[in-house]
């Protein structure tokens, strides 16, 4: 993702291309985050965690194999997507699952190793050719799946309610 401005800025020369992208990406992330957040709670739970790892990988596909401005866009919104349903599962089960009294702390952690593995992938891939770069992310989004898909496993719904719940 960091990658993605400067990368673009070299091959569309346009300033507003590159805006364009960012804003679409972060647009569709909050928008979706929105959405999705009364989702979780519902049987969706595990396709949205599994298909989070697959849009980014997508949209960073996309991205690396088009300079046209149009699938750049379709891209950013791939991966903005991706990056909406990552989050909203991930802060509404923190809060779900919390003890008693430790929502605060529970989200604050969540929040904080969600940064530090942000930071830390940047720092990994930050001086990385993008040809290296979308390989890796790909890696690390197939990681991502099997993670979602293993953390999802005790999950089932109520034949009643429709609620998850731990079996």
């Amino acid at each position: 993702m960091f990658h993605h401005p400067v990368w673009l800025s070299n091959t569309d020369g346009q300033s507003v291309g590159v805006g364009l992208a960012l804003t679409v990406l972060w647009l569709t992330f909050s928008g979706l985050s929105t959405l999705l957040r009364n989702l979780v709670d519902k049987p969706h739970l595990r396709t949205i965690m599994v298909v989070a790892p697959l849009l980014i990988a997508a949209g960073i596909v996309l991205s690396y194999f088009s300079e046209n401005l149009w699938l750049i866009i379709i891209s950013s919104m791939l991966v903005g997507s991706g990056l909406a349903c990552s989050n909203a599962p991930s802060t509404q089960l923190v809060l779900r699952f919390s003890p008693k009294g430790m929502s605060a702390v529970s989200t604050s952690l969540d929040i904080t190793f969600a940064r530090l593995g942000g930071i830390a992938t940047v720092a990994l891939l930050a001086e990385a050719q993008f040809v290296y770069a979308v390989p890796a992310i790909c890696l690390l989004s197939l990681v991502a799946v099997l993670c979602a898909l293993a953390a999802c496993k005790g999950f089932g719904a109520e034949p009643d309610t429709g609620v998850p719940h731990l079996i």
